[in-house]
């Protein structure tokens, strides 16, 4: 499924960095013990949201890393997406409404990859 959702959020994301052909993986699930294992695996993140999906509203951890994130608002702004640079404690405004804006066409993808011949209901739970 996740090589499904990939497929499908390339295309969309692509409309936020001028057209530009994307490159998107997903990587393999992972069942963790505790919150701190958590972190480590999804590192220095721009957004995490826990979402439910389907019927019986398995919990789905979306999270975009940071990295990704400044590179489409070095995009947006003319650059050429190089994000080599330290990744900041605190994301600026920019960054952040750019996460924003990156969670709803995942959440799409997401909905299309679990019911690509009907509706899936894809339910926020908290973000951050």
């Amino acid at each position: 499924m996740g090589a499904r959702v990939a497929e499908l959020i390339a295309p969309a994301l692509s409309r936020l960095c001028a057209g530009r052909k994307l490159a998107v993986r997903a990587v393999a699930a992972a069942q963790f013990d505790g919150s701190d294992a958590l972190i480590e695996k999804l590192g220095p993140n721009a957004a995490i949201n826990l979402v439910t999906a389907g019927e019986s509203q398995a919990p789905l951890i979306l999270s975009l890393p940071a990295r990704t994130v400044i590179a489409f608002v070095d995009l947006a702004y003319g650059g050429n997406g190089d994000s080599s640079a330290p990744v900041p404690e605190k994301l600026s405004a920019s960054a952040t409404l750019m996460a924003e804006r990156m969670m709803q066409p995942l959440s799409e993808s997401l909905a299309g990859a679990l019911a690509p011949e009907g509706e899936c209901a894809i339910q926020s739970l908290c973000n951050g």
